[in-house]
This record gives C-alpha cells, structure tokens and sequence, in this order.
C-alpha cells in the first residue's frame, strides 16, 4: 500500500512510499488515519469535517461516528397486534445495523393507520425492536416498580381510525387532538443492547397504559413508515 506519512520524530515532515497496489494509506505519526481504495474511503478515529464533501463509493469509520444513522422501515400489510404482556408482531423487514457502545436509539417518525378491532377498550400501539431472542421496547419506563411505556393512542371506535403522518403525538378523542407527544426512544447502556453490526427487527404491541383494545396497522390502506436513529454520545 503507498502512504503518506506526516512523520512527528526525527526532523519531521512528509514521508512517502509507493507501490503498484493502488490503494493510498494517509498517515500521522505513522499511524493510518484515512485508507482510500478502490472499495472506497475508511477513516480510523476522529474526523472533523469543514465544508461539504462529495464521496463517490463506499464509507466506513471506526471511532465517533460522523452522525446518526437513519434506517427506515415500511410494511404495507396488516398487522394485528399481540399483547406486549406476553408476545410481540413483526413489522417490516429485518435489517443490519452497526449500533454505538454509547449512545441512544430512538423511533423518530412515524406514519402509518391504527384501526381498532376488538375489546372495548382504546387501543394503545407500543414501538420496540427485537435483537436475537430480546425485544427492546421504546419509552420504556417505571413507575414506583410498575412498568409501563410510552405509546401511540388510538380511539375505539369500530368505524374509525387513527392515522399518523410522521409525528410521534398520542390522543384518545377527537376532542383532545392536541395531546401530548410520546417520547420513544431508548438509551443502548441502560437497556443492555447489544452493540456492534446487529440483525434488528422492528415490532410492536397492544396492551399497554391499561387500555386492552386490540389494533391493526392497516398497511394496506396506509403502508406503514418507522424511521430509526441510531445515535453515538460519549
């Protein structure tokens, strides 16, 4: 591999070396900080950026991430949600992710059509992801020793629907269209999520905040959009 090697010992300055490898090593103090190749640009520890840059092919980085990674789901079918107390659905496709040592994972936007099905309750519709055999839910919270979390809200009304368009904002009537928004995210250390390139499934379930209203994601009629932050904090 030819290099370029700011040296700091001797006299210091610029060292180079070649050869007909066609990859580029950029080096401080001999240590590599940035590999360009044909597969594309890695960089090794630290980069600030200044300016806007146009890459053309593959980036990776190992160190601080240069910003949160966004994944987004979408499942245009419908969903039949199980209760949380005791089971889960699936929702879209799973996917790989390289998720931070540090840092927190949240639901950003969600858009999509709750419709009630059966129990005459309201329906509550509860975000999480699943990695391995352990499902991560969003908003998770305690109260006093009781858990509970942070959901989206749906009205029973079995000619009716609830319908989202990318805000996370709970309400139970049409009079309170105004109501508070859910919080749904998750800290990765506090919730001992695995960290690493993980496989993750998105899920979701009924059952929570003590309303036992069964619901579906009526994808069909509006697919259902979840975008993902997946964030890096030190």
């Amino acid at each position: 591999m030819a290099s370029i090697n700011a040296s700091t010992s001797g006299a210091g300055g610029i060292i180079t070396s070649g050869d007909t490898s066609g990859n580029l090593s950029l080096q401080s103090g001999g240590t590599t900080v940035v590999t360009v190749s044909s597969t594309g640009l890695a960089v090794t520890g630290n980069t600030a950026i200044t300016g806007n840059v146009a890459i053309t092919g593959t980036l990776t980085s190992s160190g601080t991430s240069f910003g949160p990674t966004i994944k987004y789901v979408t499942d245009a079918t419908n969903i039949t949600l199980a209760n949380i107390s005791s089971s889960y659905v699936t929702v879209g496709s799973s996917f790989s992710v390289s998720i931070p040592t540090t840092g927190y994972i949240n639901m950003t936007s969600f858009a999509g059509r709750l419709t009630w099905s059966s129990v005459a309750d309201n329906v509550s519709c509860a975000f999480g992801i699943r990695i391995g055999s352990t499902n991560y839910w969003f908003g998770k919270f305690s109260y006093n020793g009781t858990i509970g979390y942070s959901c989206l809200l749906g009205t029973r009304t079995s000619a009716g629907y609830d319908e989202w368009y990318g805000a996370l904002i709970k309400y139970t009537s049409t009079s309170s269209l105004a109501n508070d928004s859910a919080a749904l995210g998750l800290d990765i250390a506090a919730n001992s999520v695995p960290t690493g390139t993980q496989t993750v499934q998105l899920i979701a379930a009924c059952g929570v905040t003590g309303y036992t209203g069964i619901g579906i994601l009526s994808g069909t009629t509006t697919t259902t959009r979840v975008a993902l932050e997946f964030v890096s904090a030190s």
